[in-house]
């Protein structure tokens, strides 16, 4: 779970203080406008011709705020489409016009591990239910997604099944996100030798957990199976070394400890050990039950679960030098800037509206997010294909998609998943003559797996404007997704 400082904790008190004693009629015309459109406006059509008007007047307020068009642009586009993504997901609209906000991104689908439950396990009958191929993906797709995807989202998680820092161009992974100034995120074991711990800091990269279930080898070992403590240790030694030579207060250092039976005992230990060696917090984490793959790895909650913060963090990760850094992206930035909601609208959807299904389930993922592997495989969420029951590969970015795949959160596989929660006489009418492979697990799905968590965009949002040009409420506004 990322856990980034909320950003209401962290407004500037003039600012609080003056929206306090304005009347409602002298609410900031930006937040009237966006509480306004969000709340009345039901026709895609209108909403994207208020999406652009509200484009317009975010990059004027802006770009008079900081002097930089470009970077005004890029937060335009930003907080533009999450006011699209929101009006989608209110009114559970299977076909989106919006972009993805959060972006999963798998460097390397391998892992050197093979820890129960996951899709790397020891277990041979577990193992040979995924499908998942363990290949790396080239730095030049990473680019290309980025084109289509960076000028709207705010974060990037660099993992999911790989274990990430195996890959050699990892650091560029980070610099290519930050140049669309995406909050940068990354799960690794670091059970292997890291050659440039410098380069790594210097990336930018936001945060780092580091999965470390253990005190000891011997029982750090039951569940991070061919894992080697001492060189994690290490590991941890040499980023903070790094990180402080480089004077960066990024990335912020988690040691993530989940619970089990087996190693209960040494979570007082762990915690001891993480702040010795420097680290900014420990946490402490009941996981998902694994004992349909190894019986004897059972989870269990301690009485330190939680958050054990050694060294507070202040939110404030979007530098002067990182807004800069936008102009690698200018490209980009430009032509989406320069092309309207409505365009989009009539291109990608042919301008067809959709009734409003606000009362429906859904899924938050299908709304929020879109994954893609070391393989190229463009996937909902943060769970793994399996051979023959869970049909969750949506497409195949740069393989064969060519420029029909201008939104991947918006393939046809996407739709459906969409349109099963929200009409599901109409997706099954729809999909009884299609194949079992493009008929998404979604439609069947009930794992449910925890979305990602708009406050944490929230605190993007705060961490973007590091001049309040914006007001205190549009954050909450764009965020504040209505089941």
């Amino acid at each position: 779970m990322d856990l980034r400082p909320r950003w209401k904790s962290r407004l500037d008190r003039a600012g609080f203080a003056v929206q306090r004693v304005l009347p409602s009629r002298l609410k900031d015309p930006l937040l009237a406008d966006a509480e306004t459109a969000l709340g009345s406006i039901g026709g895609k059509r209108a909403f994207m011709r208020f999406a652009d008007a509200f484009r317009s007047k975010l990059f004027e307020r802006l770009a008079a705020a900081y002097g930089d068009d470009l970077f005004a642009k890029l937060l335009a586009v930003k907080l533009s489409n999450l006011a699209v993504a929101q009006h989608h997901y209110r009114r559970r609209h299977a076909d989106l016009v919006a972009r993805p906000v959060q972006l999963t991104v798998d460097p390397t689908n391998a892992c050197q591990l093979a820890c129960p439950g996951c899709v790397h396990t020891a277990n041979p009958e577990r193992r040979e239910l995924f499908d998942w191929p363990r290949l790396a993906m080239p730095a030049s797709v990473h680019d290309a997604f980025l084109e289509r995807t960076g000028p709207f989202a705010f974060s990037t998680l660099l993992y999911n099944y790989g274990e990430p820092l195996l890959h050699k161009d990892f650091p560029e992974f980070v610099r290519s996100a930050k140049r669309f100034l995406l909050f940068t995120h990354t799960s690794t074991n670091l059970s292997m030798p890291l050659p440039d711990t410098d380069a790594l800091v210097a990336s930018g990269l936001d945060r780092i957990v580091c999965s470390i279930d253990g005190a000891t080898q011997d029982v750090y070992a039951r569940y991070r199976r061919s894992g080697n403590l001492e060189m994690v240790l290490d590991n941890v030694r040499r980023l903070v070394a790094a990180r402080k030579r480089s004077g960066r207060r990024t990335p912020y250092l988690v040691w993530q400890f989940l619970t089990f039976r087996h190693n209960a005992h040494q979570v007082r230990d762990a915690i001891r050990t993480a702040r010795a060696l420097g680290v900014d917090e420990a946490h402490i984490e009941t996981p998902f039950g694994v004992e349909h793959d190894d019986a004897d790895i059972q989870a269990v909650t301690v009485r330190e679960r939680g958050r054990h913060v050694f060294a507070r963090w202040d939110g404030n990760w979007c530098s002067k030098r990182e807004r800069r850094g936008v102009e690698t992206a200018a490209p980009a930035i430009e032509r989406e800037f320069a092309r309207s909601w409505e365009e989009r609208f009539d291109d990608e959807t042919g301008g067809a509206e959709e009734p409003s299904r606000g009362a429906a389930p859904t899924c938050d993922w299908l709304y929020q997010n879109v994954t893609l592997d070391g393989a190229r495989r463009v996937l909902p969420c943060c769970m793994a294909p399996e051979k023959t029951d869970k049909p969750l590969v949506f497409a195949r970015f740069g393989l064969d998609d060519g420029d029909r795949l201008p939104n991947p959160a918006n393939t046809p596989m996407a739709f459906r998943a969409r349109l099963a929660f929200g009409d599901r006489a109409d997706y099954d009418a729809r999909a009884q003559d299609l194949p079992a492979a493009e008929k998404p697990f979604c439609a069947e799905c009930r794992e449910k797996p925890p979305p990602y968590h708009l406050n944490n965009i929230a605190g993007d949002v705060w961490a973007l404007d590091e001049a309040r040009a914006l007001p205190r409420k549009l954050a909450a506004a764009l965020t504040g997704w209505k089941r």
